[in-house]
This record gives C-alpha cells, sequence and structure tokens, in this order.
C-alpha cells in the first residue's frame, strides 16, 4: 500500500518510502529520504540531505571527525568548540560571524612554510637573551687599535666607523697600517723584540748619572739608538766618548787627572755671561779651576769678544769688578724718538747700552736707528745743540 506501516521493519527497505514513516527506522537507509524526517535520525546519513532537519541534533557542537569535502553555503551560527584535527581542504566562502572563544594553545609557534602574506602584527615578544658579544663584520684588513693595545689588528671586527669606511682604515698588511699609526712604536706594533748589540751609546737619556757613554748589555740603548746604530752605537767607548763627549773625554772615559796648577787665564763664566780666572775660588776674580770643557785666554779682552750678546764694554769692566763707563756712543731711547749717549750720568746719557745698536754721533742715529722720525727733531730732541 501506499501508506506507512504502523511500526518500523527490522530492516531498512531497498529504498526509502513514499513518505517518512512517524520514526526513524534502527539503522540508516542507503539512500536520503526525499523529506527529512520529523526528529533528527541517531547518526548522520552518508552524504547531506537536501534541507535541513527542523530541529537541531542534541550535540550541535560536537565536531566531525574529519571535515566535509566541502564547506557549507554558510557559516553555522556558533564557533565549535575546538579546531578540527585537520584543516578543511578550502576555506569557507566568507568568515565566521564571531572569532573563537579563545586562542590557540601555542600562538607564537611558527608554521612550518611562510604564509603567502606577512602577519598583520609582529610577534609578541622579541628573543629572550641578546647574543653575547657582536656578530662579526667579516671585514678583513688591518686597523689602528688606540684603545687598547696601540697595535694594528686584523680580527674582523673594526669599530663601527672604520668598518664605514674600509678604504681610509683598512691596510693589507700590518706593516703598512703600524708605519702609518704608531711609526713612534713601530716595533711594538710589529711584535718585534730588540736585542742589544754589544755596543757604547751617549747617555743622552741619563739612564746612568753623568757625561758617560754605556755599554748597551748593560744598560738597553733608547729604541731611537737601536733603529739607527750606524749613527748612534760605537763598537769601543774610545769612539763613543770621542764622537758625543770631546769636550768631557777624560770624564767619559773615567780617566782621573791631577789638575794642573791655575794659569790665571780667562775663561767663560756660563751662568753669569761674564769672565772669570782660572785660580782657585776665593782669590781675586777667581772662578775656580778651569773645567776640562773650558777654552782659556790671556786676555779679558779676548774673553768677552766670546760673549757676544753682552756689550764688550760691559763685559770687561764688570769681569774685573770695575763700573762700566760707557763707549759714549748713541742708540736710540725707549721712546723710539731720540737718541741717548751711551754712558752714565746727566743727559744726553741714558744709561749703558746693552742691546740696542751704538752709533757713532746723534746724527747717524736718527738716521739709521729712526728714520722714520724727522732728523731735525729727533736731533733736537737728543740734545744735541
Amino acid at each position: 500500500t501506499n501508506g506507512p506501516t504502523n511500526a518500523p521493519t527490522n530492516a531498512p527497505t531497498n529504498g526509502p518510502t513514499n513518505a517518512p514513516t512517524n520514526a526513524p527506522t534502527n539503522a540508516p537507509t542507503n539512500a536520503p529520504t526525499n523529506a527529512p524526517t520529523n526528529a533528527p535520525t541517531n547518526a548522520p546519513t552518508n552524504a547531506p540531505t537536501n534541507a535541513p532537519t527542523n530541529a537541531p541534533t542534541n550535540d550541535p557542537n560536537a565536531p566531525t571527525n574529519a571535515p566535509t569535502n566541502a564547506p557549507t553555503n554558510a557559516p553555522t551560527n556558533a564557533p565549535t568548540s575546538g579546531p578540527t584535527n585537520a584543516p578543511t581542504n578550502a576555506p569557507t566562502s566568507a568568515p565566521t560571524n564571531a572569532p573563537t572563544n579563545a586562542p590557540t594553545n601555542d600562538p607564537n609557534a611558527p608554521t612550518n612554510a611562510p604564509t603567502n602574506a606577512p602577519t598583520s602584527a609582529p610577534t609578541n615578544a622579541p628573543t629572550q637573551n641578546p647574543t653575547s658579544k657582536p656578530t662579526s663584520s667579516n671585514l678583513s684588513g688591518y686597523y689602528p687599535d688606540w684603545l687598547v693595545d696601540n697595535i694594528c689588528k686584523n680580527d674582523g671586527n673594526p669599530p663601527t666607523y672604520m668598518a664605514a669606511n674600509p678604504a681610509a682604515w683598512l691596510h693589507s698588511s700590518r706593516e703598512a697600517c703600524c708605519t702609518i699609526y704608531f711609526n713612534w712604536n713601530f716595533n711594538e706594533c710589529m711584535g718585534i723584540t730588540l736585542s742589544a748589540f754589544g755596543k757604547y751609546y751617549p747617555n743622552w737619556d741619563q739612564q746612568v748619572e753623568g757625561s758617560v757613554c754605556l755599554f748597551d748589555e748593560d744598560v738597553m740603548a733608547p729604541e731611537y739608538m737601536m733603529l739607527n746604530p750606524a749613527l748612534y752605537m760605537f763598537d769601543t767607548m774610545d769612539g763613543c766618548c770621542a764622537k758625543f763627549y770631546s769636550w768631557g773625554y777624560n770624564t767619559c772615559m773615567g780617566i782621573v787627572t791631577t789638575p794642573a796648577p791655575p794659569s790665571n787665564k780667562w775663561y767663560v763664566n756660563d751662568v753669569t755671561s761674564r769672565c772669570v780666572k782660572d785660580c782657585l775660588e776665593g782669590g781675586d776674580l777667581c772662578g775656580g779651576l778651569v773645567p776640562e770643557s773650558k777654552t782659556l785666554y790671556v786676555t779679558v779682552d779676548a774673553c768677552c769678544a766670546r760673549i757676544t750678546w753682552v756689550p764688550s764694554n760691559v763685559c770687561i769692566a764688570e769681569s774685573q769688578g770695575l763700573i762700566p763707563e760707557g763707549s759714549k756712543q748713541w742708540y736710540s731711547s725707549n721712546d723710539m724718538l731720540s737718541c741717548q749717549q751711551d754712558c752714565i750720568g746727566e743727559a744726553p746719557c741714558g744709561g749703558l747700552a746693552t742691546w740696542q745698536r751704538l752709533h757713532a754721533d746723534a746724527t747717524t742715529c736718527c738716521k739709521v736707528s729712526l728714520y722714520w722720525v724727522d732728523e731735525a727733531e729727533c736731533i733736537t730732541a737728543s740734545g744735541v745743540p
């Protein structure tokens, strides 16, 4: 008959009835009915029905074990309680109405491959700790290390400003770098250790007190001498003393001599710029026994002639304990408007000349030393009638 049975059969029919039964069969039919049943089945059909059931299933939030082959025409009214075990083959045609209730368990974990487009925001936090030291710039070349060792380095880590201009700061060899930046400390920059030559050199740097020559195996010579041994180093002390201490040869050689008797001649006293006699101190005009380096002169005039920066009349007089009288010659006054006479007393005497140029008369003084002053005015101002 065309009407349904009062109760479902024990097994499904080969095909659906023309109208739905009052209750579902114990097991699904091989094909869906033309219209949905009034109540949901215990399990979903093998394929979706043409239209939704009148009421939802008892557990609408439970996801299927596997995604459907294609998305539904519209999203569900509410999100699922959790994500599916595997993604769908294709995205939905439109986004869901609301976001999920909670983020995924590991939002910071990267995907196995980059996304087709960048993320909308950066990661939540930077790396936990910075690296222990900056990464190498991998720049090859020697650069000057002024801050630490005063040498040239080639460690691939020049300062930033040098790395930014390698043509100016990085050099292909250590020698080139040391020559440019550490020529004053070249050997240390190059890692060269100097050794003694077994020679004598002058004690100018006073490693030992006195004007002597030193043996470099006993006291190391200054580096500048060791770098130029042909100029500063001698095989014998005699050669060194004769070259550098000829004025004090005996002292340099350590030769003790019996002092010669006083000659009573004159020699220059470098402290006073006057001449003194070669005689024992305490005597008249004596400066003590003449040092080995000094030259003796028979007369005070000859001695004073060696002191060119002091007027000879002043040197001669004061060296003999006399008051200089002056040369009576003329020199320009301090006001540079007149000339004065080299003498002590009333005008036209202006005192003893020291460094001034002397002239035979006032007219010559005005013409030569004060040429910019009117000659007649200069002569009158100088007190010459």
